[in-house]
């Protein structure tokens, strides 16, 4: 994936999944092993958490494009790793909050 193009959008507009419609996909553990990564990446990209969620959805029979759109989205982080939350360590607790009470 070194040369993959950059992409701007986390996932195929239009994609539609179900669980018949492709060839099974031959290594599941590879799969539910990138599944696992970007759910942790999820903490501090939550923009490709709604993706990452739906390639989630059908580990119980996977497919050929199910793994394609998974690299899809690795490629998204590949082009945005600098975008995200950046969470650091503190010396001091600081809580804030908001309410919107009519």
């Amino acid at each position: 994936m070194k040369e993959d193009k950059p992409i701007s959008t986390p996932m195929v507009g239009g994609l539609h999944f179900s669980e018949n419609g492709s060839e099974p996909f031959s290594d599941p553990a590879l799969y539910c092993n990138l599944a696992g990564a970007l759910q942790y990446i999820c903490i501090t990209h939550p923009d490709v958490s709604f993706c990452v969620n739906k390639l989630c959805q059908f580990m119980h029979s996977l497919t050929l494009a199910y793994f394609q759109a998974m690299k899809y989205e690795s490629s998204y982080l590949k082009c945005t790793i600098i975008h995200g939350l950046h969470l650091q360590r503190s010396s001091k607790l600081i809580l804030n909050g908001f309410i919107n009470a009519d």
